[in-house]
C-alpha cells in the first residue's frame, strides 16, 4: 500500500469488516480513525471499503449510514460497500434475495458480484455475468456499481500481452471488454478461492502481466 499510494493513477481504500452488523457503530468508528490518522504512507488515497454488509436490515442500513457519514466527515469520501453473502441484488449464489435501495445512496459503490471464475454457482463467462448485472441492477446507474472475480485462468491466452488489448486476442481483455458500461469498477484475480478469503490476502501473481495487457484500452 505505501508503494501504491507514491503512483498518482492508483487509488488505495482501508478495509473494515461490517462482519453483517455484529459489530457495534464505535467498534467500526474506530477503525475509520485508525485509517485516517495511522501513518501517512498508509493513508488511504481512495476512501474505506467495508466488506461484509447486511443490506436486507433496516437496523444495519441504519449503521451503514451513521459509520458512512462519519467517514466523510474524515475526509475518506469515496466509499464502497459489500455485501457479501446478502448480496446488493438477486445473486446467483443465493436465488430471491433483495436490498432496499438506499445501499446505493450510501456508498459511492457498492459490489454486487462477487464469484470465482467458472463457479458451479454462477456464470462462467464474461458476457453470462455482464448480463446478469444488467439484468438486476434495479435502474442504478453503472458507475455506482462494482464487480469482483478470482480465480481466472494464468494460461498463455489469457495473458498474452503483446500489443495491449489494442491488438492482442488475450482473453483478459475479452473479459473487461465485457464489462464495459455495465460496471465501474472491475476487481480482478487469479488467486484460487481459499478458506477465510486467502484469495484476496495478495496480488495476484499475473498482476504486472495484466497491467500491460490493459494499459494498451486505458
Amino acid at each position: 500500500m505505501t508503494i501504491l499510494n507514491t503512483y498518482p493513477n492508483a487509488k488505495t481504500f482501508g478495509y473494515i469488516d461490517t462482519n453483517y452488523h455484529r459489530r457495534n457503530d464505535n467498534d467500526i468508528v474506530a477503525d475509520i480513525d485508525a485509517w485516517l490518522y495511522g501513518p501517512k504512507a498508509l493513508i488511504p488515497s481512495g476512501g474505506i471499503f467495508f466488506d461484509d454488509v447486511l443490506t436486507d436490515n433496516a437496523d444495519a442500513l441504519w449503521q451503514m449510514n451513521n459509520v458512512a457519514s462519519y467517514a466523510r466527515l474524515d475526509n475518506f469520501t469515496e466509499l464502497i460497500f459489500n455485501p457479501g453473502t446478502t448480496p446488493a441484488f438477486p445473486d446467483p449464489r443465493y436465488p430471491g434475495t433483495k436490498t432496499p435501495s438506499g445501499v446505493y445512496t450510501m456508498a459511492n459503490q457498492t459490489l454486487v458480484y462477487e464469484n470465482v471464475w467458472g463457479s458451479k454457482y454462477g456464470p462462467s463467462t464474461a458476457s453470462n455475468v455482464s448480463g446478469f448485472i444488467n439484468g438486476n441492477n434495479h435502474g442504478v446507474a453503472a458507475s455506482r456499481l462494482s464487480a469482483m472475480i478470482y480465480g481466472l485462468p494464468t494460461d498463455a491466452t489469457w495473458n498474452n500481452v503483446t500489443g495491449g488489448c489494442a491488438t492482442t486476442k488475450s482473453h483478459l481483455c475479452t473479459l473487461t471488454n465485457n464489462f464495459t458500461g455495465v460496471v465501474d469498477t472491475l476487481y480482478l484475480s487469479d488467486l484460487p478461492l481459499v478458506s477465510g478469503g486467502g484469495n484476496y490476502s495478495a496480488f495476484p501473481p499475473d498482476f504486472m502481466k495484466w497491467v500491460g495487457i490493459l494499459a494498451g484500452a486505458i
